[in-house]
Order: structure tokens, then C-alpha cells, then sequence
């Protein structure tokens, strides 16, 4: 197992040195693989941060979300705490923590039923994951039990094994531009 802080950063790093026409590209076959699972099919609520820093792009999973009908929206954070807002537009979008667009709007939901994607900075073939340190993810899995989560990711952010630490919440599903993992 590789240090989770030596990890993150290496990972980040080669993600940062993806050509932007790379990030383009993968994202889309990312996104086309997810737009045809049975979680995002069924779900009327599509809770998705919004991507940032050659994060998998998000932009056209909202855009289809909303397009078909489904309710959307985006974590806002609150200190140490994260809550996702519904938005209907890109344009509701503004930078908020961290630099990274937020939705403006005071619609704050408690799904329960919803499907959550979620991003990360590395993983493993048993859906360990690690975020980007401040435990966001990781509480709201905890407190919302029944969402059904989904991370993307690309190849380059798969490694063998992961450190872990009690309070991790594992996704149920990893999308890469090669695989679909599963727990």
C-alpha cells in the first residue's frame, strides 16, 4: 500500500499534465458509458459536483440530466459540511470554495433516493477511494446511507491498493475509460 498523501499528490499531478484534448476525450467516453447504466437511467435526482482541474468532465451528464427531465444539482459547502443545491441552468453556476463553480440558488435537498456521482482523486479495484482530503464525500455518504454512488475516473487513477482509514466511504460503481468496477 502506498501512502495516501504521497498518492494523492502524484495522482493529481499526472491528472494536471493530461492534455486538455486527453481530458476531452476520455471524459466523453466516461460520460457515454454512465449515461447508459441502469443507476443513472432510473434515477430522478442527479446529485454531481462540477468539474474542475482536468477533473472527468461533468459538463454534458448535466446538460442530458437536465434535458431529460431529471433534477440536478451540485454540492455547496458550508465550512466543513456539504449540501447539494438544484439548479436548472449552467448558469446558475458560480465559483465558490475552493474556486469551483457552485450552484447559487437556496434549493437545498435531502435525497434520499437520488444517484450520486462523485469525483476523487484516486482508486482501487475494490472501489477504495481517496478524495482531496477534507472528508466532504465521505460524510454525506455517511449520513445518506441509500444514495447509490457512482465515481469517474480515468485509468490514470487506478492504482493496486489503497490506504484506507475508517471513515472512507467506498462508491458503489467506478467508471473509467476502460472498466466499470463494482463493489
Amino acid at each position: 500500500m502506498i501512502n495516501k498523501f504521497i498518492t494523492r499528490k502524484t495522482i493529481k499531478d499526472k491528472r494536471m499534465c493530461m492534455p486538455k484534448e486527453a481530458v476531452n476525450r476520455l471524459s466523453e467516453v466516461i460520460t457515454r458509458v454512465l449515461l447508459t447504466t441502469d443507476a443513472y437511467r432510473c434515477a430522478d435526482t442527479i446529485c454531481l459536483y462540477v468539474s474542475t482541474k482536468n477533473e472527468v468532465d461533468t459538463t454534458h451528464i448535466i446538460t442530458s440530466a437536465l434535458y431529460a427531465g431529471k433534477k440536478v444539482a451540485a454540492p455547496r459547502v458550508r465550512g466543513k459540511e456539504m449540501d447539494f443545491v438544484l439548479f436548472s441552468s449552467l448558469d446558475e453556476l458560480a465559483p465558490g470554495s475552493f474556486g469551483v463553480m457552485e450552484p447559487q440558488g437556496d434549493n437545498i435537498i435531502t435525497p434520499e433516493d437520488a444517484l450520486l456521482i462523485m469525483p476523487g482523486v484516486a482508486f482501487d479495484l475494490e472501489c477504495n477511494r481517496i478524495g482531496y482530503g477534507g472528508g466532504y464525500y465521505d460524510k454525506y455518504l455517511a449520513e445518506h446511507k441509500a444514495l447509490y454512488s457512482i465515481a469517474l475516473a480515468y485509468e490514470i487513477q487506478m492504482v493496486d491498493k489503497l490506504e484506507t482509514e475508517g471513515f472512507d466511504v467506498k462508491p458503489d460503481m467506478i467508471i473509467t475509460e476502460k472498466r466499470v468496477i463494482t463493489r
